[in-house]
């Protein structure tokens, strides 16, 4: 549990969740330069009162629940953000 996911408590690198990740405010802020890799759950069903991506948001290879948020709020991707899951899915059947 963390009572905010933000620039004043994750400020750089790469952020990893494969399990249960509950933000208290209810509100996900990835920063500039931040990799947020979202392969887990976040505030158990995945729901969130606001996104704003303004580093990275992923999740692993092969990962096939993929990123999936319900956003009640402001969803933003600033200039400087991405959701990015290039080369993060399934090959093609057959493939």
């Amino acid at each position: 549990t963390m009572p905010v996911f933000d620039s004043s408590v994750v400020t750089g690198g790469t952020f990893v969740n494969r399990g249960s990740l509950t933000i208290s405010s209810g509100s996900l802020t990835v920063a500039t330069g931040v990799t947020l890799n979202h392969s887990g759950v976040i505030n158990g069903n995945n729901t969130l009162s606001a996104l704003q991506v303004d580093g990275k948001l992923t999740h692993d290879v092969r990962y096939t629940q993929g990123i999936s948020l319900t956003v009640t709020g402001n969803a933003t991707v600033g200039s400087s953000g991405s959701i990015d899951v290039t080369g993060a899915g399934l090959p093609p059947p057959g493939v």
